[in-house]
């Protein structure tokens, strides 16, 4: 977040209305992945049984799958709510950044160069 508020160059005001937004997207991304990792988990035990219900496992991956585009799709929705909130040279910025490979939710993760 801070790095998006120094390199947007966000007003308080925006600070404000951002803030929520990636809250409860970081809340609704957590609690999916765990979701989809109990999931996981019910998997393998089923695999692990002597005769595996292979139309129970495929439901489970199915519903894997959904969780996971629902996941994307609440990120691209959170980042266009975002992106509605900027000024034009923002939003500039904005596509510039993303252009280069930087979004929000990349950029905390790259590996830093300091070591």
């Amino acid at each position: 977040m801070e790095r998006l508020v120094q390199r947007l160059g966000l007003s308080d005001e925006q600070r404000g209305q951002v803030r929520p937004l990636l809250l409860n997207y970081a809340k609704e991304a957590i609690r999916t992945r765990a979701d989809i990792a109990v999931a996981r988990l019910e998997i393998r035990q089923q695999l692990s049984a002597n005769q595996p219900d292979l139309s129970k496992v495929k439901d489970m991956l199915q519903n894997i799958g959904a969780k996971e585009a629902q996941l994307r799709f609440d990120r691209i929705t959170t980042m266009q709510d975002i992106r509605k909130l900027l000024t034009p040279e923002q939003q500039e910025q904005w596509r510039a950044m993303h252009t280069h490979g930087m979004s929000w939710g990349q950029e905390e993760h790259r590996p830093s160069s300091r070591g």
